[in-house]
């Protein structure tokens, strides 16, 4: 018999459990999370997931272990009253198995539902594995009904296979199975919900409104569909089969909040991954996670982390829960208003002067071969070419995803790309490094790294030149002396002149071993030579993938980065030149209002204006947009920039950018490892058009 549309719908949600359980046992393998249980629910035992995969799925284990931990935590108040948790999908998850064998189940029930294949199968597993069935307490084998879609009974634990669609049903099953709708209970669904009909969905919500006296539904699910990130999340659900169905009724928290207060509870709170990661986890356990294993995707992780919530909405007397699930920062933190989520071209008004509106556009050069790549380098030449270094993105010659060792060159004027034939020797393929151009359009190079343990030894100068109609590039290595910087990537460098001795400075960054650096370098380009600039009062802080912009020749200003605890800056800071890098000082400017915390933005000049374009907050549910800065007044005014055709959504981060007139931007790759939903390469080059801005 073929199948129906909502059995092969089925049949892909049930896939879900499958993938999600080898992941988590991945994750838990390499130290993450404890659970000596949830291995003996994965065939494959052997799998292994990329670091950025593993955090993700981490934080997910520790939001669900939170919750439940503080629920069975009323205890110690009223030791003498019962509990129930109720697991809606459970699929193969094991959280009964850890926490009873942990003692912390004591005077509680726990019932797990799913469809009837997943609940059979987990039976199955349950009664061939020895540590598995030791926790299953007086197994009730009379007891199981099922027509009442019962499959494993016991004293403490109930296994039930029920279409939770079909509410009449669950009803009945979790009374016969012994729930008591008037215990305080947990309703806990876990990516569960986000694959039913908005209809069924929300009908299960008021059920358990309804139906449970005192109660608190957990829900952990996907928010924020429409940016460029959660248009990835969104195809990579569809092309399995299995599509987010609720993210476009409940795009944000706010509006998953309002969901459940009109289904009929009480109260609604809610949090993102990235405040439950620094706002609920210690300062101990984050720098615990930092030493597993190498990682340097520290946007994905932020991006994934913004777009995965866990709603919890009380009941009855369960609304005191809520001290000890959210903290006090996160209770009284403002979430963002949907208002700047939806108006392209408008000043955000709540951190700005005016809320005036302004047009700007997205266009990109026809017929333009594109680039597609990310933690790239880019420099324009005295010519206005763009030459294009390094970074992660398409091979021509196989199309696989890789470092890139290819060097391009964009033309704006024919809004052409051309491929760059090395001389000599060839460029070492590596990713965030920095290229700045020289006197005589030679660029010199220097960091970068070819995976987070490996940095990119010394420094190189590129020479660019025409034969025989064919662009060829040159890289010679350098020989360099003085106080010589430790390799490093993710750090910043610009060109100062002083006495007429051009000079390229380097701020921050990042190495194998430590998380930001506060170090500032100059390099005398006529001696090769390197100088160690002494920390001065107003000197930023330790970090990495900030931005960077010569001021006037001879000044240099830093904005924004990522500091040691993963936490993004808001600072502004400009080094002044003096007659020697020994008397070089640092000063703090203060914009106003403040800028809103960011890292791996880009930063540009227009006269005596500071853009700063895109890039990544923990702070933010929206993507940021242009930022300018008025460097005589230090009036601050943010853009939420105009929306793109989601079929080629545009990543402001790991890009590069540069002017092409007083009020276009061009933006050149970008892009990132989106967790597990594939990797996404910005087409470019592209143009911001920001005129309307500038004749504001």
């Amino acid at each position: 018999m073929a199948k129906t549309s909502k059995s092969r719908s089925d049949t892909a949600i049930q896939g879900t459990n499958d993938s999600s359980v080898v992941s988590k046992c991945c994750m838990m393998s390499q130290g993450y999370f404890h659970d000596d249980y949830l291995k003996y629910f994965v065939s494959n035992k052997a799998c292994r997931r990329s670091p950025l995969i593993n955090r993700g799925y981490y934080v997910r284990a520790q939001a669900v272990n939170h919750v439940l931990k503080a629920f069975l935590s009323l205890r110690s108040d009223f030791p003498e009253q019962s509990y129930q948790i109720v697991s809606l999908g459970a699929g193969f998850d094991s959280a009964y198995f850890r926490l009873e064998a942990e003692g912390c189940l004591e005077n509680c029930s726990f019932f797990e539902v799913d469809f009837m294949d997943v609940a059979k199968r987990k039976a199955n597993i349950i009664s061939q594995q020895t540590e598995l069935n030791k926790l299953i307490r007086n197994r009730l084998e009379d007891g199981i009904e099922m027509n009442k879609g019962l499959v494993l009974r016991s004293e403490k634990y109930q296994l039930l296979g029920i279409d939770m669609t079909k509410l009449d049903k669950l009803n009945d099953g979790l009374q016969s199975s012994g729930l008591d709708f008037n215990t305080p209970t947990l309703l806990l669904s876990e990516c569960v919900m986000t694959y039913m009909p908005v209809k069924r969905s929300d009908a299960l919500i008021s059920w358990a409104a309804e139906i449970f006296a005192n109660a608190v539904f957990v829900a952990y699910e996907q928010i924020l569909p429409n940016d460029p990130f959660g248009i990835v999340m969104q195809d990579h659900f569809k092309k399995l089969g299995s599509p987010l169905k609720a993210i476009q009724t409940y795009p944000t928290i706010a509006a998953q909040q309002t969901r459940y207060l009109r289904l009929g509870f009480e109260v609604s709170m809610a949090m993102d991954m990235n405040e439950l990661f620094f706002d609920i986890l210690s300062l101990e356990e984050r720098q615990r996670i930092e030493k597993i294993e190498p990682f340097d995707e520290f946007e994905e992780w932020q991006l994934k982390c913004s777009h995965y919530v866990v709603i919890c909405s009380y009941a009855g007397n369960m609304t005191a829960l809520s001290n000890r699930v959210f903290s006090p920062k996160s209770m009284q933190r403002p979430h963002c208003p949907t208002s700047m989520l939806t108006t392209p071209g408008q000043a955000v008004s709540d951190r700005t002067n005016h809320g005036s509106e302004v047009q700007m556009f997205w266009r990109r050069p026809d017929g333009c071969r594109p680039i597609r790549r990310f933690g790239h380098a880019t420099c324009q030449v005295e010519s206005g070419h763009v030459i294009v270094t390094g970074g992660f993105g398409d091979t021509r010659c196989s199309g696989k995803h890789e470092r890139l060792g290819d060097i391009e060159i964009f033309d704006p004027e024919t809004q052409q790309v051309y491929n760059v034939r090395p001389l000599r020797s060839t460029f070492t393929p590596r990713m965030f490094h920095t290229m700045t151009r020289l006197s005589g359009d030679k660029l010199f190079l220097f960091g970068g790294r070819t995976s987070p343990t490996k940095p990119v030894q010394g420094c190189e100068v590129l020479s660019l030149q025409r034969v025989d109609e064919t662009w060829c590039l040159a890289c010679e290595k350098l020989q360099c002396s003085g106080n010589i910087p430790s390799p490093r990537w993710r750090h910043s460098a610009s060109v100062v002149t002083m006495d007429d001795i051009e000079y390229v400075m380097f701020f921050g960054g990042r190495t194998s071993d430590v998380l930001a650096l506060g170090d500032c370098f100059v390099f005398n380009t006529s001696t090769w030579t390197w100088e160690k600039v002494k920390q001065s009062d107003g000197a930023p802080h330790a970090r990495h993938s900030h931005s960077a912009v010569t001021y006037k020749e001879n000044e240099v200003i830093i904005a924004g980065g990522l500091d040691a605890d993963l936490k993004a800056l808001n600072s502004v800071h400009v080094l002044h030149g003096g007659n020697s890098p020994a008397l070089w000082s640092w000063e703090k400017l203060n914009p106003i209002p403040e800028l809103q915390p960011r890292y791996s933005h880009t930063s540009e000049l227009v006269g005596d204006h500071l853009l700063l374009l895109g890039g990544v907050s923990h702070l933010s549910q929206i993507q940021l947009g242009l930022v300018m800065i008025n460097l005589r007044t230090m009036a601050l005014q943010e853009y939420v920039l105009p929306g793109k055709d989601p079929e080629y959504p545009i990543m402001l981060h790991n890009h590069s950018s540069h002017l092409l007139s007083g009020t276009e931007l061009c933006i050149i790759g970008g892009g990132g490892n989106c967790f597990s939903f594939g990797t996404h390469l910005n087409i470019s080059p592209t143009v911001l058009d920001f005129k309307s801005i500038v004749e504001s």
